[in-house]
C-alpha cells in the first residue's frame, strides 16, 4: 500500500513539473495540441486559417482629429489599413497589432506585434515612414520561444529601449537597441514570476512608474523603481 501511494505521488509530481514546462517553455506536445484543438491566441481571440482571413482579427490604420483626441476619423489622405498581414514579407503572418511609434532623425519608426502563423505566437516587427502616413515594412526584430506583443518603445538618455509583453514567459523583459532600430539585446527582467500583461512605463519626478495588468483579472497594477536597470 505504501509503495502504491509513493508511485501515485511520483506520478503527480512529474505531471505538475511537466505541465509547468509545457506551459512556460512550449515543449512537446504544446504546438501540436494547439493545432488540434485550435487554442485561442494569448490575447483571447481565436486564430484564423489562411482560408478565413482577410486582414485577420486586426490590422493597423491611421485616424486623425483635434487635440485632445476624442473625435477621430479616417484621414481621407490614404487608404486604411496602412499595414496588414499582407505587408509582412519575411514570415507567414496571421495579423498585425499593438503599434508603438517613436521618432528619430525625422523618421517615424513603428514597432508592432506580428502573429506568426507557423508558430502561433507573436513576434515583433517594425516599419518606417517619413511622413507618418505611408509606411514600409522592414522586418522582424524580436523572435523568442514564447509569445511577444505590445512592444512599448522609449528613449532614455541617449539609448532606445523596448519592453514587449511576454506574459507566457512569466516576465517583463527589457531590451536595448544596439544599433537602433534593427538590433535589440535582452538586458534582463524588470519583473518575474507572473502573467504580466501590457506593461507601460513612464518616468515622473525622478522615478520609473510601470502600469500593467495580468491575465486573471481586470485590475490595473502600479510598480515603481528609482532606477530603470538595477546593478
Amino acid at each position: 500500500m505504501i509503495k502504491k501511494y509513493i508511485s501515485y505521488t511520483i506520478i503527480l509530481l512529474f505531471g505538475i513539473i511537466y505541465g509547468f514546462s509545457i506551459h512556460k517553455y512550449n515543449i512537446f506536445p504544446y504546438n501540436y495540441l494547439k493545432k488540434i484543438v485550435k487554442f485561442s491566441s494569448p490575447n483571447g481571440n481565436a486564430l484564423l486559417t489562411n482560408e478565413d482571413k482577410n486582414y485577420g482579427p486586426w490590422a493597423i490604420g491611421i485616424f486623425s482629429g483635434p487635440t485632445p483626441p476624442f473625435d477621430l476619423s479616417d484621414t481621407g489622405i490614404i487608404k486604411n489599413p496602412i499595414l496588414s498581414y499582407k505587408d509582412i514579407t519575411d514570415i507567414d503572418a496571421e495579423f498585425v497589432a499593438d503599434p508603438f511609434i517613436i521618432i528619430k532623425d525625422s523618421t517615424y519608426y513603428m514597432f508592432f506585434e506580428v502573429m506568426n502563423t507557423k508558430t502561433s505566437q507573436g513576434d515583433i516587427g517594425y516599419a518606417e515612414s517619413r511622413d507618418a502616413l505611408h509606411w514600409r515594412y522592414k522586418g522582424i526584430i524580436l523572435d523568442e520561444k514564447f509569445h511577444l506583443s505590445y512592444p512599448y518603445v522609449f528613449k532614455w538618455k541617449e539609448d532606445y529601449y523596448l519592453i514587449p509583453e511576454s506574459n507566457n514567459d512569466l516576465s517583463v523583459r527589457l531590451y536595448k537597441a544596439s544599433p537602433f532600430p534593427r538590433k535589440w539585446n535582452y538586458i534582463g527582467n524588470l519583473l518575474s514570476g507572473y502573467h504580466f500583461v501590457d506593461p507601460s512605463i513612464v518616468r515622473y519626478k525622478g522615478k520609473w512608474w510601470m502600469f500593467l495588468s495580468d491575465t486573471h483579472n481586470d485590475f490595473l497594477n502600479l510598480y515603481y523603481s528609482d532606477e530603470l536597470i538595477k546593478d
